[in-house]
C-alpha cells in the first residue's frame, strides 16, 4: 500500500468493525498470558530508539515480576520490566525484537479498538477501512499469526469524526467500555467524594473489581490520546 492509499485508508468514512480471536501460540502476548496464567491488556505503545517497540501491558491475575520473567523467555520479546508494582493490575513493559501485530495493523490504516489476552486466547477488536480487502487481510493474519476466528463483524457507515471531538472519543470505545463508563457516571463513581465505590459498580455490572478498573483505566487512556492527538493543551 503506497502513501496515498494509506492516507485514504486512515480517512475512509466507511469502516468494518471486526473482533478476531487467536488461539494458537504465535502471538507473544498470548504466550505470556498462557505461561503466567493471567489476563493481559495492552495499554500504550512506548517509542524506542532502534528497531525495538515497547508496549505497556496491564496485568490481571498474576504477580508482575512473574509475568516479566516469563516474558523474557519468549523469543519475540527482547526485554520485559515492571513499570508499576501496585497490588491490583500492575503494568509491565514489553519490548519486542520484531514488529508486533499492532504495528502491522497500523501500517495498513487499521485501528485497534480493544485487545486482551488470557491463557486461552488473544482477542482484538479492529476498525478496518474499506480500502483494506478483508479476505486478503485475514489470509495475511493466518500466515503470520495463525488462523484467526471471526467473533463479530459489523459495519460503520457514519463519517469518521474529528480526533478531538466527543464522537471521536466514543468511536475508540467498545460497547462494553461505554456501558461501564455510563454506569459509573450514573452511579456517582466520578464525583468527589465518590457516591459509590468501584466494587459496588463492578458488582452491579457483574464483573470483578479488577475488570471494572481495567475498563476505567483503558477509557481514561483513550481520552488522553484523543486530547493530545487533537493538539489540545
Amino acid at each position: 500500500m503506497n502513501a496515498v492509499e494509506h492516507q485514504h485508508a486512515v480517512l475512509s468514512e466507511t469502516m468494518t468493525e471486526v473482533t478476531v480471536r487467536f488461539t494458537g501460540d504465535q502471538l507473544p502476548i498470548h504466550q505470556i498470558a498462557s505461561g503466567a496464567e493471567c489476563s493481559l491488556t495492552p495499554e500504550a505503545v512506548t517509542p524506542r530508539s532502534g528497531e525495538d517497540t515497547g508496549t505497556q501491558v496491564r496485568v490481571e491475575g498474576a504477580d508482575v515480576q512473574t509475568v516479566a520473567e516469563i516474558a523474557e523467555g519468549v523469543a519475540a520479546v527482547s526485554d520485559a520490566s515492571p513499570v508499576t508494582d501496585e497490588q491490583e493490575n500492575p503494568l509491565v513493559e514489553l519490548r519486542y525484537t520484531n514488529k508486533p501485530l499492532t504495528d502491522y495493523l497500523a501500517d495498513r490504516g487499521i485501528r485497534v479498538l480493544d485487545s486482551t489476552a488470557d491463557p486461552q486466547s488473544a482477542t482484538f477488536t479492529l476498525s478496518v477501512p474499506d480500502t483494506v480487502d478483508l479476505r486478503g487481510f485475514f489470509g495475511e493474519l493466518a500466515e503470520r499469526y495463525g488462523d484467526p476466528e471471526l467473533v463479530a463483524k459489523s459495519r460503520q457507515t457514519d463519517a469518521v469524526p474529528g480526533p478531538g471531538s466527543r464522537e471521536g472519543y466514543r468511536s475508540r470505545l467498545t460497547p462494553r467500555q461505554c456501558e461501564v463508563l455510563r454506569t459509573a457516571q450514573e452511579r456517582g463513581f466520578f464525583e468527589s467524594p465518590r457516591a459509590v465505590s468501584g466494587e459496588t459498580v463492578a458488582d452491579e455490572l457483574g464483573v470483578s473489581p479488577q475488570t471494572f478498573y481495567r475498563h476505567i483505566r483503558t477509557a481514561e487512556r483513550k481520552l488522553f490520546e484523543t486530547v493530545f492527538e487533537s493538539g489540545g493543551e
